[in-house]
């Protein structure tokens, strides 16, 4: 197999509602061996931006907030364990939680996202004052767009928000 095909492979198996973990478990360690240094850790990136694509919601989810929050089809809830699986498999939080912490504001569930913020910034990334500043201007603008959105995403602006507030306080160098 090569790289790429591991890689959607990979990708197809954390995919699955829920994530085969195990499944993607043997193809990890094969394609780190077939790619670049950096290659395994802006996968987790591309994986992110591509998963609410790979999600399998019903066709309601799409149409209505509750249903996406109690769907068993709903496969967003599953990235906080995606990318614990990353974690544990060496990915790169230092380098590349800036990243992440931005990509995150497309996945449009504030709860999530605030969990996931959550768990990296308690483990640390390496930015300059610059990088949390962008950050912060991409949350802000996540934000007021959930604010003035025709769905009842009050809510996950809420949340947004608080990431705003935590990213703040990181970048000021407190402690949350």
């Amino acid at each position: 197999m090569n790289r790429q095909q591991l890689e959607q492979k990979l990708i197809y198996a954390l995919c699955k509602i829920p994530p085969d973990f195990v499944r993607a478990k043997e193809f990890v360690d094969t394609y780190r061996n077939a790619c670049e240094a950096d290659e395994f850790d802006m996968l987790l990136l591309k994986l992110i931006g591509e998963y609410p694509l790979n999600s399998q919601e019903c066709e309601e989810c799409d149409k209505d907030i509750e249903c996406a929050k109690t769907c068993p089809k709903y496969t967003l809830k599953h990235l906080p364990e995606i990318i614990r699986f990353f974690l544990n498999e060496g990915w790169n939080h230092q380098k590349y939680g800036i990243g992440l912490l931005s990509v995150l504001l497309y996945t449009t569930d504030g709860k999530i996202i605030l969990e996931i913020a959550k768990m990296i910034l308690e483990i640390g990334v390496d930015g300059t004052k610059e990088d949390f500043d962008r950050l912060l201007g991409y949350i802000a603008e996540a934000e007021s767009h959930a604010r003035c959105s025709w769905v009842d995403c009050e809510a996950d602006a809420d949340d947004l928000a608080e990431y705003y507030d935590l990213v703040l306080r990181v970048n000021r160098g407190d402690t949350f």
